[in-house]
């Protein structure tokens, strides 16, 4: 069943917190390094108590693989597969011309193709949904995969014997359709259990099929489409082709059917691994996608992920508190974090210090030029408090963007600001200007526009803004029409 996150409906849970018995999502669960002997494993805490949570395992996270065909049929095209693919193509062409030593080479490629099939299974069935890389430890070390593979034909083979000896043909036929519906579970517990016994005990395949349920006929469906592919395609097409390209495309259709057939099945065994008793460990489970793997998140990330519950929760006091020691500590960077805490501060109604960090944060908004948010952050603090000190240069921008948006009082407001706020700044005889032109056009108070224009001519006749001004005061006394 798939649980979801508490505080995030939308997002699957990962986690699970006894003692809160809350589920937490990705975002929620609070990564730490254990630190000491243990350093450089992760340990997962709950955002609420700060306790170790528990992981609810792979299966309720990756998406069913009717919804991720597409994928692994395009799986054997990564790099890696595809030189297999090719190598062992090549190898079969050469093996050909070599007789019976050419045999035993023709049987080390099955090896070979087999090997890698079994660590693409491994692979997809802890969560690692890349193609295995081609080295030693994929190709040679433990092989005796191979083996365990070719005994238990072996023995399904002594069993078929034995059945069609003692109880006839018919008898054979149907233990022989009765194993090949079931050979897709025997594969996986093989890999599962990495014993041939268990793998070739009936009590234990087919109550895997079972449990896997309609999921296990779609699978079988699917891998019976891909058994025909190669031999329609060979039939129709690749027969009329020369020996040796013939060769070497059957060799790679085969290569590419087994890798196929592998890592669907180890993707199933990922999926269903709750329902199968499959354990998938968390440090080795990596839930691969298109954009390649997430990035572990930042400390910022971390902070808002603990924070998060106690904000949707109406702890504010110890969210602010959490920030607070998050920043003296050094744990993240105060201007990372300011626009969070901004909102954190002013949720919580702490309004000198929503003042203070909201001064900070208009300056690294108007610098970016963030129109909309600086705007926001400014109406807020002169709505809390009445006088907010503000650079004129900071307020000029500010009062332009209010008229931009259609806030032309606010804007006025911020010019007058300006001029209050100091009358010697170079800016002033503009933010007259400006002034008188917003209320002119935005707030159709011509009257009072044309005195602050007249006033401006008056207190300074030598500045370089007065044709400007005498201009839109002749425009502004011209009758409508």
């Amino acid at each position: 069943m798939t649980e979801y996150c508490q505080y995030h409906p939308g997002q699957k849970a990962q986690w699970f917190c006894e003692r809160c018995q809350i589920h937490l999502c990705r975002g929620c669960a609070i990564e730490r390094d254990r630190g000491g002997l243990h350093a450089g494993e992760k340990l997962h805490l709950c955002a609420k108590c700060n306790l170790p949570v528990i992981w609810l395992g792979a299966g309720s996270l990756v998406e069913p693989f009717w919804r991720r065909l597409h994928h692994i049929f395009l799986y054997p095209f990564g790099l890696y597969p595809l030189i297999l693919m090719a190598a062992l193509a090549l190898a079969n062409i050469v093996f050909m011309q070599m007789g019976l030593l050419g045999l035993l080479g023709a049987v080390l490629v099955w090896g070979v193709r087999v090997k890698y099939s079994y660590e693409a299974l491994k692979y997809s069935a802890r969560g690692d949904l890349r193609p295995p890389p081609i080295n030693a430890q994929t190709i040679s070390s433990d092989f005796n995969q191979v083996f365990k593979q070719f005994a238990v034909f072996f023995f399904i083979g002594l069993a078929f014997f034995f059945v069609s000896t003692k109880l006839g043909g018919v008898f054979g036929v149907l233990f022989l359709i009765f194993i090949l519906v079931f050979l897709p579970s025997i594969f996986i517990l093989l890999v599962a259990t990495n014993s041939v016994v268990s793998a070739l005990n009936p009590m234990l395949f087919v109550q895997l099929a079972i449990r896997i349920g309609w999921g296990y006929l779609l699978m079988y469906f699917f891998l019976i489409l891909l058994y025909i592919a190669p031999g329609t395609f060979n039939y129709y097409i690749l027969q009329y082709m020369p020996p040796v390209l013939h060769t070497f495309l059957v060799s790679m259709g085969l290569t590419y059917y087994s890798v196929v057939f592998y890592h669907l099945m180890g993707y199933v065994l990922l999926q269903y691994s709750d329902a199968i008793g499959y354990e998938v460990s968390f440090d080795d489970f990596h839930e691969h996608r298109a954009s390649g793997p997430a990035a572990p998140p930042s400390p910022v990330d971390q902070l808002m992920a603990q924070i998060d519950p106690m904000v949707k929760e109406g702890r504010l006091e110890e969210a602010v508190q959490a920030v607070r020691e998050a920043i003296n500590a050094g744990r993240v960077n105060g201007e990372e974090m300011r626009a969070h805490f901004y909102k954190l501060l002013k949720a919580a109604g702490h309004t000198s210090d929503m003042i203070a960090e909201g001064q900070m944060l208009l300056e690294q908004y108007v610098k970016a030029a963030q129109k909309t948010e600086a705007c926001q952050v400014y109406l807020d603090c002169t709505t809390a408090a009445g006088k907010v000190t503000v650079a004129p240069a900071l307020l000029m921008k500010l009062a332009s963007w209010l008229n931009e948006s259609g806030k032309h009082q606010e804007s006025v407001g911020a010019y007058n600001r300006l001029i209050k706020a100091d009358p010697a700044s170079p800016l002033v005889p503009k933010a007259y200007f400006q002034a008188a032109q917003v209320l002119h056009r935005g707030l159709q108070q011509t009257p009072k526009a044309q005195k602050i224009i007249q006033a401006l001519i008056k207190k300074y006749p030598d500045h370089d803004i007065v044709p400007y001004a005498q201009d839109a005061l002749r425009q502004m006394k011209k009758p409508a029409v």
